[in-house]
Order: structure tokens, then C-alpha cells, then sequence
């Protein structure tokens, strides 16, 4: 049974079920919140000897948004953080330290890539695993996640009436917003705040 993780609501989760959609060498996935972090290890291992780095999108803030001269918010941002020429351990430190935190958490979504490949895998919301790269063909499948490119996600499920909703998780204290602040010293940064969609 298909499993949203926690930070996920959805109208109609039984139309969603595990797979993958491919469409310009990009894998887009619905991965079951049990399989998650095993899929994570996997592109870890897979990648064990390359320099690497984390990325971390969040919302931005509302008071940073821009605003109509009524002050209604006419677009919405995600701020993106790096930790860039990370080892393999480094990266499993990290995830051993917040991952728990970003699997729970509906707001964030976060990744790791690889410098020399070009290979990358982002947790995305509602279920959604990206893959893209050059040696990504047969990864879902030792999952049991199959090609299907007629695949539904939880977005394609949602109507004016009937849409997602994402909670901010919390854990000793901290959420998402904290991370920034945890890892500066290991190096993280602010990239860049772009348009969210």
C-alpha cells in the first residue's frame, strides 16, 4: 500500500500508487514514505567516490515575498541552499542529523547531486522523487518502483475543490527554517531565491 509521508495530506491518496514517469531523461517518481530513505542510500552508494553536494529548497519567508499595493502576495519564492564538495559521509552525517526532520516535513524539499556526473535526486512534495543523469537507468527498479508514463501524481489528483496540503514539521524544537543556520558552519549558503513553479 502506497504510504504519503507525514507531511502530506491529499484528497484521494488511493489514486496514487508507486512508479515512474520518464520524459526527457528526467525520472519523475511516486516513492512510498517507507522506501524513502532507501532509495536516498542508494544514489548515496551509488555515488560513494564522487565529490557531492546537498540542496535544500524552502518557502521563503512571507515577509520577503512581494506585495500588491493592497499587500496581497503576487508570487511565491523558494530559497535554495547549498553545501557544496561534500564526501558521501558528510552527506549521510547530515541526513543522520535532519533527515528525519525533512522526511516528516511537507514544506521543504531537498537533495543531493554529484559534481562529476551530473546526476541529481531531489525529495520533492506529495511523494515526488526526481532523478536525472547519466547513470540513473535501472535505479527504481531495484525499488520495485516500475515504469508506468501514464503515472498519476498527487498533483494531478487535486482540483479547485480538492487540493494538497503541506505542514511544517517540528522536531526538538527545530523545523526546516532552522537547518540553515545549523549547517552555515559546515558551509552551507544561500544560493539564490527564485519563483516557486
Amino acid at each position: 500500500m502506497f504510504e504519503m509521508r507525514k507531511g502530506f495530506s491529499v484528497p484521494f491518496p488511493e489514486k496514487i500508487k508507486e512508479g515512474y514517469r520518464c520524459e526527457n531523461g528526467i525520472m519523475t517518481a511516486n516513492v512510498s514514505a517507507d522506501k524513502t530513505n532507501d532509495v536516498l542510500e542508494h544514489f548515496i552508494n551509488d555515488h560513494e567516490d564522487e565529490e557531492l553536494f546537498f540542496i535544500l529548497e524552502l518557502p521563503t519567508s512571507e515577509r520577503f515575498e512581494p506585495k500588491d499595493e493592497k499587500g496581497n502576495i503576487t508570487s511565491l519564492h523558494k530559497d535554495v541552499y547549498y553545501i557544496d564538495v561534500c564526501t558521501a559521509a558528510l552527506i549521510r552525517d547530515i541526513l543522520d542529523i535532519v533527515g528525519g526532520l525533512l522526511l516528516d516535513d511537507g514544506m521543504a524539499q531537498y537533495g543531493i547531486g554529484s559534481h562529476a556526473l551530473s546526476d541529481e535526486i531531489m525529495i520533492c512534495k506529495y511523494n515526488e522523487v526526481v532523478l536525472f543523469g547519466k547513470g540513473t537507468d535501472g535505479f527504481f527498479e531495484q525499488h520495485g518502483i516500475f515504469r508506468d508514463d501514464n503515472l498519476d501524481s498527487a498533483w494531478d489528483t487535486f482540483t479547485a475543490r480538492h487540493s494538497g496540503i503541506c505542514t511544517r514539521a517540528e522536531k526538538d524544537g527545530r523545523t526546516v527554517y532552522d537547518i540553515p543556520v545549523i549547517f552555515a558552519e559546515i558551509g552551507m549558503y544561500m544560493a539564490q531565491r527564485r519563483e516557486d513553479g
